[in-house]
């Protein structure tokens, strides 16, 4: 069905459909194990997204190269990705996005062996998503659950409660700039 849709949508020179049938196909390649070609996919999206000024897909097009870097270790890329991800984000007030942004962001701190930035970052993510009266995608929540998980059994379940309250009590502002120290750190 995606091909069919990418097929028409070039055909009919309508850069927007051709996006959003790319980032669908990267987003079953991924569920499909195959990061490669989910990358080419994703990129290509991101730039028709860009082209046509779509900051929304954008930023989710974005995200998922990031989390595609976090998976290769390729942490620079990752948070890069990620942060501009968050920004574009913050500029179109997607609280959903934000918070997919955030939670995104703290994986890769857990990644790197930070699991108390991760754990409010977490938190913060929680308070986002709560004040927006919204959750993460299913495909956001099942790929950055195992590095909650990870950040939980290294700090341990109270020390991580502590650091994950810490990031309720952010307000989205303070939670965004704690994330963009976190890109640098």
């Amino acid at each position: 069905m995606l091909h069919e849709g990418l097929a028409l949508s070039r055909e009919l020179g309508y850069k927007q459909g051709v996006a959003a049938a790319l980032l669908g196909l990267g987003n079953c390649m991924v569920s499909e194990g195959s990061d490669e070609n989910a990358h080419i996919y994703y990129e290509e999206s991101a730039r028709l997204f860009k082209e046509v000024g779509d900051k929304n897909q954008l930023a989710f097009a974005v995200r998922r190269l990031g989390l595609m870097a976090l998976r290769q270790t390729d942490y620079p890329r990752a948070f890069a990705s990620c942060a501009e991800s968050l920004s574009l984000n913050m500029e179109t007030r997607d609280g959903r996005g934000v918070a997919a942004s955030l939670t995104a962001i703290a994986s890769i701190a857990a990644q790197r062996g930070r699991p108390e930035p991760a754990a409010r970052l977490y938190g913060a993510t929680s308070a986002v998503l709560e004040s927006q009266g919204a959750q993460l995608i299913p495909m956001d929540q099942t790929e950055n659950e195992p590095y909650l998980l990870s950040a939980r059994a290294e700090m341990g379940n109270d020390a991580f409660d502590k650091a994950f309250s810490e990031g309720r009590a952010m307000n989205m502002g303070e939670a965004v700039a704690y994330a963009h120290e976190q890109a640098h750190e």
